[in-house]
């Protein structure tokens, strides 16, 4: 049998009606998917479903933070430069890529480490729990939402 070197994709989906994060158990994607598609996703022991357009839909860029947690679109990342600076940032999918809002700047993943140079890259929150440790001075950055799945 052949090993698939491609990485196997991972989602994790908030509902803002619950509040809280849910375990996927299945995204279609063998057709268009609309904000009336139906997700059906694990509570606990419960099952559930909901329409894709009351879901928020993260997926893993891939990459672990310094404690080895995987990083998801929707995390906030404390990142501590060389020179002590640091900054709170939201982790975002934009132009194709993974990556950071710093104000208005996209930073992607490839270039966060010599743009910022970063130290240590940890996951501290989430947008949907934890918006207030975000840097609230930058307008942009207070009025930020988290996008619908792409």
């Amino acid at each position: 049998m052949k090993e698939n070197f491609y990485p196997k994709l991972m989602y994790r989906i908030y509902c803002p009606k619950l509040k809280k994060f849910l375990k996927p158990a299945v995204i279609p994607i063998d057709h268009p998917v609309t904000d009336t598609t139906t997700i059906i996703v694990h509570d606990g022991p419960m099952i559930l479903s909901f329409p894709m357009g009351e879901l928020m839909v993260n997926q893993c860029c891939g990459l672990t933070d310094s404690n080895k947690k995987w990083i998801f679109e929707g995390d906030i990342i404390s990142v501590e430069s060389h020179d002590t600076l640091i900054f709170h940032l939201p982790v975002v999918f934009v132009h194709g890529c993974f990556g950071a809002l710093k104000g208005r700047e996209f930073i992607p993943f490839f270039e966060i480490g010599n743009r910022l140079k970063v130290e240590t890259l940890v996951i501290i929150g989430d947008v949907y729990h934890n918006p207030e440790l975000l840097n609230m001075r930058d307008p942009f950055v207070k009025e930020f939402k988290p996008g619908k799945p792409h």
